[in-house]
Parts: C-alpha cells; sequence; structure tokens
C-alpha cells in the first residue's frame, strides 16, 4: 500500500454506501476494521529489503485503528489461513456483532459460502475489487480476475479500476452515480473465459470478467440503520 492508502480507502467506503444509501453527508459508520494476510517473519523480509515497508504498514494499521490479522507463512511462500480467519471474522462480525454490513475487499470464489451464510444471517456483503495482471517471481504472467459466482451472491460489486478519479477531488465526490452501478435483468449465458488469460491457483472460476450484468444492483432504498 502507498502513502495513506488505506485511510483514502476508508473514505471511498463510507463516501460509497452513503451514496448508495441515499444518505446526505457521511452517515455510514465504519465499526470496525480488519487487514488480513501472510507474515514472512523477520529475517524473510530482511533478505527482501522489506522490513521498513512492513513496519510502515503496520504504523498504518494502528494509527487507523484497523486490526491486523498477520498468519505465518507456508513454507514462506504461500499464504495458510487467511481465508478461513477473514471468514470466521466476517461471520462472528453478523452474527454476533448485530453488523449489518460486511464490505470485503476480496475476489477469490472461496469465498461464496461466507458470503452465503451472512445473507442468511440477515447481512449484507459488499465487494470492493478490481482486476490486474503482473508478473510473479518465477517470470510467469499472472492474471486477477473477481469470481463471478461471488459477484452473484454479494448484495453490490463495486470494481475500482471501472472508475478514474480526477485529481484534487475527494473519493467520495468523484463516486459513481447510482445508475452507472445498477444492474440490467441477469443474462441466461455465462460470460466464457478469456482464452488469452491464465486463471489464477488453477481456480475454474477465476478469470471471467465481471460484466455490467453481474454487477449486483440489489438492494432497499428505505432508510437502514445498521452498523458496518
Amino acid at each position: 500500500p502507498g502513502p495513506r492508502s488505506l485511510a483514502g480507502l476508508l473514505e471511498y467506503v463510507q463516501g460509497r454506501v452513503d451514496e448508495i444509501e441515499g444518505a446526505r453527508g457521511h452517515t455510514c459508520l465504519l465499526c470496525e476494521t480488519h487487514y488480513f494476510r501472510g507474515y514472512l517473519g523477520t529475517e524473510a523480509l530482511q533478505a527482501q529489503d522489506r522490513l521498513r515497508q512492513q513496519s510502515c504498514l503496520m504504523d498504518e494499521l494502528l494509527d487507523l485503528g484497523i486490526q491486523p490479522h498477520l498468519l505465518p507463512m507456508l513454507n514462506g511462500v504461500k499464504e495458510k489461513g487467511v481465508d478461513v480467519a477473514l471468514a470466521l471474522e466476517a461471520y462472528a462480525a453478523v452474527a454476533e456483532r448485530d453488523v449489518d454490513l460486511v464490505v470485503m475487499v476480496a475476489a477469490d470464489g472461496d469465498y461464496v459460502p461466507l458470503v452465503q451464510s451472512v445473507k442468511r444471517k440477515g447481512g449484507r456483503v459488499l465487494l470492493i475489487v478490481w482486476d490486474f495482471e503482473y508478473d510473479d517471481g518465477f517470470g510467469r504472467h499472472r492474471v486477477s480476475r473477481t469470481s463471478a459466482a461471488l459477484a452473484r451472491e454479494a448484495w453490490r460489486v463495486i470494481q475500482v479500476d471501472q472508475y478514474r478519479e480526477p485529481s484534487g477531488v475527494s473519493p467520495a465526490a468523484a463516486l459513481p452515480t447510482e445508475a452507472e452501478v445498477a444492474a440490467p435483468a441477469p443474462r441466461t449465458v455465462e460470460p466464457a473465459l478469456d482464452p488469452g488469460l491464465e486463471p489464477l491457483d488453477g481456480d475454474e472460476d477465476e478469470g471471467i470478467d465481471i460484466t455490467p450484468e453481474l454487477l449486483s444492483g440489489i438492494g432497499g432504498r428505505g432508510t437502514r440503520t445498521g452498523q458496518i
């Protein structure tokens, strides 16, 4: 994350929820925030010259009141248990702490059961996602795409990479309008995998573009009182 990028993300969430719910001004209250990731350990971070970067990230999390959840990496390479930890925390927030809207910055299809469980408990899930491509440390080109199955289960999906905010404008002021994110009638034909893109981690559901037809636009238009 870049300098103060997490603070900007929190501001974006508040402004976006306000706009979706039809509120005037910041009436959305983020009652708890969590950050999940794998942790390499001091020696590995020093070897990769990333120790200061990790320390700055922790400073930012603590300064913003975001609760970090750092889990050890499997063999120093693969994250292990992060998905489970996130799912348990999100479900507990709805089932035990009366949180009615969960905002997830996540795109993995493995979270489908979590979203379904949150819905059964009367909660809603708003996804904030973006698609990106990169070359990994082994010289392979990787593409990260949001799971179409996850998008269908969510109350709403905000695909951030579809929007470009002009410089000098606050996230809340540059948000897309309700009409821009409303979903049309569902299509009967599934979008096909792009043959030129490689799915991540062998997940057949990854690599599917979120089309406007898949953007969740279902939600009440009345006044709501709740916690996020």
